[in-house]
């Protein structure tokens, strides 16, 4: 009677890791992640070593994590250690106002990792690593490999890209509306919808992808009973609604508590209006800087929002128009703070505009271009956020 080999085990072992290789040194997989962890390495590098060139409000220079964990971090850090509070009046800032999937994440990596922190920063700069992927993966469906990894770049040096790497749940949010967008536009509706759902637990803009779904669901297999389960996309607001129903008395708090950051809604024009309105105020160099970037970044999403019509399919202006709205819709009071504030964190959702840029870029004069001027505002921003700098 034969026994097995000992050397069984380390051929399979041996076996395993060679697979692991070739995966992550082929595409689909090899050109998103090298380009996430080159992007992530330089920002880490940047944080470690010139973090503190500029004075912040704080003393001293703030160590790496705490770097990341400034600004909304702090209330999806609260959430994810003490759960939701709620002060009694949505005329006071809480973090009610901020969904749970993200959070409720960290928590469980947590369960390995003991620093709330770090957990968060995990679940994030992870998160963005799968966001990368799937468009890099759609973008090879509708367009094709070259501008896929334009658009990949493009999105990682992306002047506010540091936010994907913060204690903030865009790369979540982002990971999963990129992942249900590709499966539907490939047909595979038994991951679409589900990851649709999560998506509208991150953030109140997920709710936007039930429209573009509805029309690739329509599109590729017309009116039928089964669409019907469409419906069960919303059900992530609903729960969060509901939940905030029991909590505060009122299914709407989380987001009427928002004028608590002195937010008030209004047509979509009038953040350009505002915005053109505060270059010229005599408020000096930095909130003129602050200023120059919002205004820019909406010109350049509205801009590259035109060019979708013309380059992508249906399904991607279709879910740009609702994500350009429902950005566009609030201002901060004036008095208070940028009129446009976090405008542009909410326009980096619009992801067809980064595969148009990457269509562009086959141009190599435009695409040397973008390359040298994101990278290069990337880093100054990004040294400005990290030593306490509010940006955006």
């Amino acid at each position: 009677m034969s026994t097995p080999s000992r050397s069984a085990p380390l051929k399979k072992l041996i076996w395993g890791l060679k697979q692991v290789w070739e995966a992550v040194t082929t595409d689909p997989l090899a050109t998103p992640l090298s380009i996430f962890f080159g992007s992530r390495i330089a920002l880490y590098i940047l944080v470690l070593f010139f973090v503190g060139f500029f004075p912040g409000e704080s003393e001293g220079k703030p160590n790496f994590i705490e770097a990341f964990s400034q600004w909304d971090g702090a209330w999806y850090l609260s959430i994810a250690t003490d759960g939701y509070r709620w002060p009694g009046s949505l005329d006071i800032q809480s973090n009610v106002a901020f969904f749970p999937l993200y959070p409720l994440l960290g928590r469980m990596v947590g369960w390995l990792v003991a620093d709330a922190r770090w957990s968060l920063f995990i679940v994030s700069n992870v998160s963005f690593a799968f966001y990368l992927y799937f468009l890099y993966k759609l973008t090879c469906h509708d367009l094709d490999q070259p501008s896929a990894s334009r658009t990949v770049l493009y999105v990682a040096i992306f002047p506010l890209s540091f936010i994907f790497s913060c204690l903030y749940s865009e790369s979540t949010s982002f990971a999963f509306t990129i992942a249900a967008f590709y499966y539907a536009r490939v047909g595979k509706w038994h991951l679409a919808i589900p990851l649709a759902v999560l998506t509208t637990l991150t953030r109140l803009a997920g709710l936007v992808i039930l429209v573009p779904l509805a029309y690739e669901y329509l599109r590729q297999r017309g009116l039928r009973p089964q669409a019907l389960l469409l419906g069960i996309i919303p059900t992530g607001i609903a729960g969060f609604a509901i939940y905030m129903w029991v909590l505060t008395g009122n299914p709407l708090s989380f987001l009427l508590t928002h004028k608590a950051w002195y937010r008030t809604p209004g047509p979509p024009w009038k953040p350009l209006i505002m915005g053109l309105e505060r270059l010229t105020w005599p408020l000096g160099q930095y909130v003129t800087a602050i200023a120059i970037v919002d205004f820019a970044n909406i010109v350049l999403f509205l801009g590259l929002t035109l060019l979708v019509f013309k380059h992508l399919p249906a399904a991607y202006w279709l879910y740009c128009i609702p994500i350009l709205l429902l950005s566009l819709s609030t201002t901060i009071d004036p008095t208070k703070a940028p009129p446009t504030g976090s405008i542009p964190r909410s326009l980096m959702a619009l992801f067809p505009c980064f595969m148009v840029l990457g269509k562009m870029g086959r141009n190599r004069y435009l695409d040397q271009a973008l390359r040298a001027t994101f990278a290069i505002l990337l880093g100054i921003i990004s040294i400005y956020f990290f030593s306490h700098f509010w940006v955006v």
